[in-house]
């Protein structure tokens, strides 16, 4: 499952990143801002509305949580990134295979490629960032995750 927040945070007036405070977290419909009355529950209209985004104070921050293999029932693993292209991606793919998967997108065998790309914005040195695909040796019908859907499930 993939979470992304953005995190708006408030530098002291010396500037040092160790000083930093996380003054808000909201994903977009609701957030947790750090009021002078304490932390409230607000709605959160997106980074580029609010008071911190429009100051630039915001960042995408996303969290995929995974796990691995078939054996180790513990056996997880967390990507974290502020990356917004790698968030837009693995949101958009797994959208995509929830939906192509008939909801089963948990049996589904993805893997996670790092690709880079560059552009004019990027001044022509490569951006990189995270895709989900298919694992490697896999061919991906409309049946098969119906077929390996374990019983009882």
């Amino acid at each position: 499952m993939l979470w992304w927040v953005f995190l708006c945070l408030e530098e002291n007036t010396m500037g040092m990143s160790a000083n930093t405070i996380q003054m808000c977290v909201g994903n977009g419909e609701t957030c947790k801002r750090l009021t002078q009355s304490g932390v409230q529950s607000l709605p959160c209209p997106g980074p580029t509305l609010c008071e911190f985004g429009k100051g630039g104070l915001c960042k995408p921050y996303g969290r995929l949580n995974v796990k691995v293999g078939k054996d180790d029932d513990l056996g997880t693993f967390i990507f974290r990134t502020t990356g917004y292209n790698s968030i837009r991606t693995l949101a958009a793919r797994l959208s995509y295979y929830q939906a192509v998967s008939g909801g089963l997108l948990t049996y589904m065998p993805l893997e996670l490629k790092l690709r880079g790309k560059s552009t004019t914005q990027s001044h022509r040195t490569p951006i990189y960032y995270v895709d989900l695909v298919i694992r490697r040796g896999y061919h991906f019908t409309r049946r098969w995750p119906r077929q390996e859907k374990p019983s009882g499930w």
